[in-house]
């Protein structure tokens, strides 16, 4: 059985702690999480009918398994990606890079069905736009985004 750990809430008092698999506080990122089910299952647990959950995470589709930024035939930076339809756990082979502790791929429609299989429904969803500091390093993320937002209420 996996270790539990509990959140406490920042909430207003009255608002319960939640017990959730020690894996899913440890990276505090999705795509740390091996078992997205189980932790989007205890978030709405704790929240209310109508509570919010909002989540950013790195857009799947750009920073899939592998992939590369490329020069285009026009010269602009893309980003080329050779596999992103298989959910994975994966290493990034970039020393300097974020994955390369491990990162469970998953396709974005696998994050929304389990949203909505957890008893969520999806309310807002945003693909931002680079800031100006990650723009002018990665000129690439000017053109294509390198998170995903969405907001979803328990229902």
């Amino acid at each position: 059985r996996p270790r539990q750990a509990t959140l406490r809430s920042a909430g207003p008092p009255g608002h319960r702690a939640v017990a959730m698999p020690e894996e899913s506080r440890r990276g505090r990122s999705a795509g740390r999480i091996p078992d997205l089910t189980s932790a989007l299952t205890a978030a709405a647990r704790v929240l209310r009918p109508g509570g919010s959950l909002v989540f950013v995470i790195g857009h799947p589709c750009f920073l899939a398994p592998e992939a590369t930024t490329a020069q285009g035939d026009d010269g602009r930076p893309g980003r080329l990606i050779v596999e992103y339809l298989t959910d994975r756990f994966w290493r990034s082979a970039s020393p300097g890079g974020v994955r390369r502790a491990g990162n469970y791929h998953r396709t974005l429609s696998t994050y929304l069905n389990t949203l909505i299989a957890c008893g969520y429904a999806l309310t807002a969803v945003d693909e931002p736009p680079a800031g100006d500091l990650l723009a002018a390093a990665q000129p690439v993320y000017s053109a294509v985004p390198i998170f995903f937002a969405a907001r979803a209420v328990r229902r």
